[in-house]
């Protein structure tokens, strides 16, 4: 009986959308220093129970500031320490992945100026501990700010460099390493077909399994400096580039700073570009049929009459897709305080399921500057001439019917029920009967149809 109720449930699973769950205000974390060099928050990396900020300038100690959450109380941590060959570090961008923390600073200048570094830690006894120097196996040069984007899925690490001038200046190029024995080790070194002087590859970067995209962010297409998407694939024995995208074509050409921001999972690319329409901002969806990327939808700001710089920033993970609009204002004026908006996916569309604002909204705080999610956890920073501040949300944890706690009711939540429920585990216990059967299954598949 169970068998047969669990193939029904994976049909009805099929078929229906979802229902996002309602975002929470935890908690503000809020940066040592102030003024306009000072910078918190501008890069973070976001997994599990771990929040990584990266933070410099005018009172901020240069480095990279953790997070932690237990009990569900966060907690600031000891600042991760510095190579103690480098000194500190002027902290580009954060990525984590297991128990590895990546922290580029594109302004090391050895042995050449601005030649950029990449350092790695790794998390033991509870400690963040330098683990590894990462820089191109060709070696340093001149000007290349490696480091300038960074991405990392599983046991491999993407760095973007844009500029690299082995061909010529600011061509650019991006690095791929991979974890071997505990090592990371250059694996590839990734070009654009059609690569020229100026066109800053590596300025941007995404990587998901197989899967990597480089952004080009001067590459020219139609006259004007619109930037580019390069794809590569790896087939197993090494990485080839499968397509190039580049800005849609909306009336007359205009750059849109298409590009700025890319998210990457799976079959999905999303594509931020803020200065559509005079800065109004939009966001472009691509999906993959085959080897070719298609634009699958098209999301425009959601308020079309502000200049919100709408898809300055993104995040994607599972059903929700968050979206930063830093020049946002809240009361249609011109107060700059920013939002962040958060998509589901339904019936394959994204559809705007909330807006989330700061703590303390305040003029020109342009919040939604970076934006990172994970499973039910989201944290969007300010960026102003005040203390910059970090906020994180949570999904509410009540929610039976996002059994999977990622901040989402789909079907991924009912495969994780049944999981549960055949294996007779006592929270599958929905009618607090003291039995793991078919009625607590309805109650389940009732509370999921409602949502959340």
């Amino acid at each position: 009986m169970r068998r047969g109720t669990a193939a029904f449930v994976l049909t009805i699973a099929a078929l229906a959308g979802g229902a996002s769950a309602q975002w929470t205000l935890v908690e503000e974390f809020t940066s040592p220093g102030s003024g306009d060099s000072a910078s918190f928050g501008g890069s973070m990396a976001l997994r599990g129970e771990t929040l990584m900020v990266a933070g410099y300038g005018a009172g901020v100690p240069a480095g990279v500031y953790p997070f932690t959450r237990v009990g569900g109380v966060w907690t600031a941590e000891s600042m991760v320490p510095a190579d103690g060959d480098a000194g500190p570090i002027i902290p580009g961008r954060v990525a984590m992945e297991g128990d590895s923390l990546f922290v580029s600073d594109n302004s090391f200048s050895e042995p050449r100026e601005f030649a950029g570094i990449v350092y790695r830690y790794v998390l033991s006894g509870g400690e963040w501990v330098f683990a590894q120097r990462i820089v191109p196996a060709s070696g340093a040069r001149y000007d290349q700010f490696f480091g300038s984007s960074m991405d990392a899925d599983g046991d491999r690490l993407l760095v973007g460099a844009f500029g690299d001038r082995k061909h010529a200046p600011r061509q650019g190029a991006a690095f791929v390493y991979e974890n071997v024995g505990g090592t990371y080790q250059q694996t590839a070194r990734l070009e654009a077909s059609d690569g020229s002087e100026g066109d800053w590859f590596g300025r941007g970067c995404a990587i998901d399994g197989d899967t990597a995209v480089v952004f080009a962010s001067r590459d020219v297409e139609s006259g004007v400096f619109s930037g580019s998407l390069y794809v590569f694939e790896h087939d197993g024995q090494s990485w080839q580039q499968t397509a190039k995208i580049v800005q849609p074509v909306r009336g007359e050409y205009e750059h849109e700073d298409f590009g700025f921001a890319i998210a990457l999972e799976d079959d999905t690319l999303v594509v931020g570009a803020p200065d559509a329409e005079e800065r109004v901002g939009r966001v472009y969806v691509y999906g993959r049929v085959g080897e070719d990327w298609q634009l699958v939808q098209t999301i425009e700001s959601v308020v079309p009459a502000q200049e919100a710089a709408f898809g300055r920033a993104l995040a994607l993970a599972g059903g929700s897709l968050v979206v930063g609009a830093p020049n946002e204002s809240l009361d249609g004026g011109d107060a700059d305080e920013g939002a962040v908006h958060v998509f589901t996916r339904e019936s394959g569309v994204w559809v705007p399921a909330e807006r989330l604002i700061a703590g303390t909204p305040t003029s020109h705080d342009d919040f939604g500057t970076s934006v990172v999610i994970d499973g039910a956890t989201i944290a969007a920073a300010t960026d102003c001439p005040r203390p910059d501040v970090v906020s994180v949300f949570e999904a509410d944890a009540d929610c039976v019917a996002d059994w999977n706690t990622d901040g989402y009711v789909d079907s991924r939540d009912v495969l994780a029920y049944l999981n549960a429920w055949n294996a007779d585990e006592q929270s599958a216990d929905l009618t607090g009967d003291g039995e793991v059967d078919t009625r607590d299954l309805l109650q389940f598949l009732n509370l999921w149809a409602a949502g959340c």
